[in-house]
């Protein structure tokens, strides 16, 4: 890291890096432990017995395969976003973009399962517009604009000191 990255990293914006990471895992694990929750409050021997599975069964399913890989994927970009990696923004976004899609497909296209219109839906959807409107304000994106611009700016330093006769 050179001496200019170095000075661009304040004491300040590390910590917002910081909270955001955190705040990232802080919701995958909450994702992660409601859909343990719903999957394990049902009676599989129950269910694979039943002809036809309960409205609470499916909605436990459709739950876990709109959210858990997500929210897998959320830890490891929220791992990245705690070690700066200069696309952790761009994958934080997507993955906030993913939950929220997730959301609203339950919510408008799964009218008649019950699981749309919970209030645990509702969180999901507001502690991901918050995340994203903290991804977008002005300290975490000028944080890694300034580390995108200084790793080019080091790039070209060393692709013309790499060059005879400069």
């Amino acid at each position: 890291m050179t001496e200019l990255a170095i000075q661009s990293e304040t004491p300040t914006s590390r910590r917002l890096i910081n909270v955001v990471g955190l705040l990232l895992i802080l919701q995958a694990l909450g994702i992660l432990a409601l859909a343990g929750y719903l999957l394990y409050a049902i009676d599989w021997e129950v269910e694979s017995q039943a002809f036809i599975q309960s409205e609470q069964a499916i909605d436990a399913v459709v739950f876990g395969i709109c959210f858990i890989p997500v929210a897998i994927a959320l830890v490891l970009v929220s791992i990245a976003f705690l070690l700066v990696s200069q696309r952790a923004w761009v994958l934080a976004i997507l993955m906030q973009g993913l939950l929220l899609g997730g959301c609203l497909y339950l919510y408008f296209i799964e009218p008649g399962t019950e699981i749309g219109h919970t209030y645990y839906i509702y969180a999901i959807m507001l502690s991901g517009v918050l995340l994203l409107l903290y991804l977008n304000s002005a300290h975490v994106r000028l944080f890694f604009q300034k580390r995108r611009s200084l790793a080019t700016e080091t790039e070209h330093q060393t692709e013309n000191q790499d060059e005879p006769g400069t």
